[in-house]
């Protein structure tokens, strides 16, 4: 099985892009909320990813001694620390267009996985949770353009669940 490393950085880099600037390098910041700590669900292939990552950070660590930092992050240099959120955001940008993808942000990686998910059928709620907005309401009013072409296309899948008589009475 081949692992994709960008399929790997779109799920995992959100912890790591918490951090803000300073004059310092990164720093790490709370949540906003306590929602904002929940279990992330990812795919066998990002687990797998994420499994390999993981042994090479052991390697690493293993490497580099006891002065590895172990902040408990995914992404990290061979000392442990964290890379500089501009440096996330370079490299990011570089792996999404050696992918081919068009020009998004990190951020925007959010919003094109909320659509993404709601295009797919998603319930709303689950996608507000998913999210971790702290009511429905905020992912209504955010993806409201959205909505309403998902309703046309669900109404058109329902009318097409509906059996209809033929011209000489044979359901269609």
């Amino acid at each position: 099985m081949s692992i994709n490393p960008l399929d790997t950085v779109l799920r995992l880099l959100i912890r790591e892009y918490e951090a803000l600037l300073g004059l310092a390098g990164a720093l790490r910041r709370e949540p906003k909320t306590d929602a904002s700590l929940a279990t992330v669900k990812l795919d066998e292939i990002s687990l797998a990813a994420l499994k390999v990552v993981k042994k090479e950070q052991r390697a690493e660590q293993l490497a580099f001694g006891q002065g590895w930092v172990n902040d408990g992050l995914v992404f990290t240099r061979p000392d442990g620390s964290a890379y500089h959120p501009a440096y996330v955001t370079s490299r990011f940008e570089h792996m999404a267009f050696d992918a081919g993808l068009p020009p998004i942000s990190l951020h925007g990686l959010r919003h094109t996985a909320a659509t993404l998910a709601l295009a797919a059928g998603a319930d709303i709620t689950v996608v507000s949770r998913l999210l971790r907005h702290s009511s429905i309401q905020i992912t209504a009013d955010i993806y409201a353009e959205v909505l309403p072409e998902l309703a046309a296309e669900v109404a058109a899948k329902v009318v097409a669940l509906v059996p209809r008589k033929g011209r000489r009475g044979a359901a269609v």
